[in-house]
């Protein structure tokens, strides 16, 4: 049985329109190395190239959503690695856009990704 949480986290992703605030980025990734870890690219403080680090999803997300390599995710980034807040989907990625929020070291071409995490979790 599935807690209530963890039906809440899928349904807050699709819902919401992100915005990284503080010290959040937008980040691509660039490899999955299991269980919850991935390896992610993202602006630097410049934002004049791109730097790569490991990516922790929250448990929350276990389960119940899939990333693959390519898609974008809002991270919170820190000296020791960076954790993942949100996966951004086409129209979230179309809402940063529209409000100049997307780096422009990533390409303009949306994620290979375009629909939304289903409910038997795309099987």
């Amino acid at each position: 049985r599935k807690g209530v949480g963890s039906k809440q986290a899928a349904k807050g992703l699709l819902e919401n329109d992100p915005i990284p605030t503080g010290t959040q980025k937008v980040a691509r990734i660039v490899s999955t190395r299991g269980s919850n870890l991935c390896e992610v690219e993202y602006p630097n403080e410049s934002e004049l190239e791109l730097v790569r680090g490991l990516c922790r999803l929250p448990q929350k997300f276990k389960n119940q959503v899939w990333v693959r390599t390519g898609d974008f995710l809002i991270v919170q980034a820190s000296p020791s690695g960076c954790d993942a807040v949100t996966i951004l989907y086409s129209d979230h990625i179309k809402n940063l856009k529209r409000c100049n929020l997307w780096p422009p070291l990533f390409p303009d071409k949306l994620a290979e990704r375009t629909g939304s995490p289903s409910q038997d979790g795309g099987r």
